[in-house]
């Protein structure tokens, strides 16, 4: 989009295929954008639920700790 609009500012009269670059170019970073940012995302939700389940497994873990400790078995 940047070497668009310094065409536009630079050309009285502006050429549509020197527009088709830089519109290409900006799809271009949008899609790799894309590309990196949705497969991360996934991961980063699996991870993140994944840690959540192993923090609850330690709280009941410890809880059941304290009831030993407490001679309070269950």
């Amino acid at each position: 989009m940047i070497s668009i609009f310094g065409v536009i500012s630079k050309e009285a009269v502006v050429n549509p295929t020197t527009l088709a670059g830089g519109i290409s170019e900006a799809l271009n970073t949008t899609a790799f954008g894309l590309v990196v940012a949705i497969p991360t995302t996934v991961f980063y939700k699996y991870l993140a639920g994944k840690a959540g389940r192993m923090i609850v497994e330690m709280e009941e873990n410890s809880s059941h700790i304290v009831d030993i400790l407490k001679g309070e078995e269950g």
